[in-house]
């Protein structure tokens, strides 16, 4: 009788924590730090022109002024004081820096929007890679959110120093990640590749 009382108290505790991680309010979300990982602090400006677009990394703020231009025009490029009224007209060009065209951590899947609370860039020098990580906090099970509602977006250039990165071939990684009261959730995605000189 002891014993199935025990039994029974037990298996009620855990349906009790479960049920608690799956609907309880999350955790607070923090920045993620990776074992190894070197933090980057980086500037982030933004392009409100529609439509959102891709570019590519490049060294060359005059590229990815020219990459955003050649995305909503066929002609040539115009010269780059002319782009720079245009797009992103705050920044100007700056050694040892790598410009990254991204669209801000947007996550919409099944109907679930995930609302991220911020990013931060690391370094992983034994992988090569550039990790923009998005974090929430969230339940394990969520209400779906907008049914029929798609996010528009935007493109944020960043602006990432490159003094601590060797040079050469990098991946640029976006690691999407909700952390739950027990257990976290990560979606790592390559979103582009670069070249350091």
């Amino acid at each position: 009788m002891i014993r199935k009382t025990a039994i029974w108290l037990s298996v009620a505790a855990v349906v009790v924590f479960l049920l608690a991680d799956a609907f309880v309010a999350p955790p607070i979300a923090h920045d993620v730090h990776t074992p190894g990982g070197i933090s980057i602090q980086i500037q982030t400006d933004v392009d409100s022109a529609p439509p959102v677009v891709s570019i590519k990394p490049s060294q060359s703020l005059a590229n990815v002024r020219c990459q955003r231009w050649r995305k909503l025009s066929p002609d040539q490029c115009p010269d780059d004081s002319t782009l720079a009224q245009k797009y992103w007209p705050q920044l100007t060009q700056r050694s040892n820096t790598l410009y990254v065209g991204w669209q801000p951590c947007v996550s919409l899947q099944e109907s679930l929007q995930t609302v991220y609370y911020g990013f931060n860039l690391e370094y992983l020098g034994d992988t090569r890679a550039l990790i923009i990580h998005c974090y929430s906090a969230s339940a394990w099970l969520a209400r779906p959110c907008c049914p029929g509602v798609s996010i528009t977006g935007y493109l944020a250039l960043l602006v990432v120093p490159t003094n601590g990165i060797p040079h050469g071939a990098i991946s640029i990684i976006q690691d999407d990640r909700r952390e739950h009261l027990v257990g976290d959730q990560s979606d790592e995605s390559l979103i582009a590749t670069a070249t350091i000189s």
